[in-house]
């Protein structure tokens, strides 16, 4: 399982999500309580400026391509 970063306020929430053989998701709550308030918007998350793996290959062709930076 793939652990993320994330911001530590020692929250308690837990939650498991994976992929079984049947090739379904089953997502497990551990604990659901969280000892914070929860986000209004997305905007200052990190995760929302992330490439998805398609845009991420764009810029690897791009950067071997030997186009700059900033026409990237």
């Amino acid at each position: 399982m793939t652990q993320t970063g994330t911001k530590k306020c020692g929250c308690p929430f837990i939650i498991n999500i994976k992929e079984n053989d049947d090739s379904l998701w089953y997502v497990i709550v551990i604990c659901g309580r969280h000892n914070h308030n929860l986000a209004n918007n997305l905007e200052d998350r990190s995760f929302t400026g992330r490439l998805d793996k398609g845009e991420h290959e764009v810029v690897v062709q791009m950067t071997k391509g030997i186009v700059k930076p900033r026409d990237i």
